[in-house]
């Protein structure tokens, strides 16, 4: 077992993210990854760390959230359904102090399918 940096990465707007993919429009990746491991194009696949106010603008339009904060190289059309994850009852965490973990798939027809969870 490899046991790599997670490459994250920061968007203009302070969204953490980590890409599960690489194409040539993107930035290099800013710490070393084994290549071997990650497939080069599909699937499309980011994972975010977000705030609680990060994730509010997430779930107002997520595929305008993803092209706002550049996400994929190719624009997201739409979102396909998704399930929203609980609102953070009976966690530590209160209001603006929960943070989120949503994973992102960038589909072949250039939609948007999500899932995700409270982290506190």
């Amino acid at each position: 077992m490899k046991h790599n940096q997670p490459p994250w990465q920061a968007s203009s707007g302070g969204v953490q993210f980590l890409r599960l993919y690489k194409k040539d429009k993107n930035d290099s990746w800013p710490n070393a990854v084994s290549k071997d491991d990650l497939q080069p194009d599909w699937p499309q696949i980011v994972v975010l760390d977000l705030t609680a106010e990060q994730y509010a603008d997430f779930m107002k339009d997520p595929a305008a959230f993803a092209n706002k904060h550049s996400l994929y190289p190719d624009r997201i059309r739409g979102t396909a359904a998704m399930p929203k994850p609980p609102k953070g009852k009976g966690k530590s965490g209160k209001g603006s102090s929960l943070s989120y973990t949503v994973v992102a798939v960038h589909n072949h027809d250039c939609t948007l399918s999500t899932a995700g969870g409270v982290q506190n």
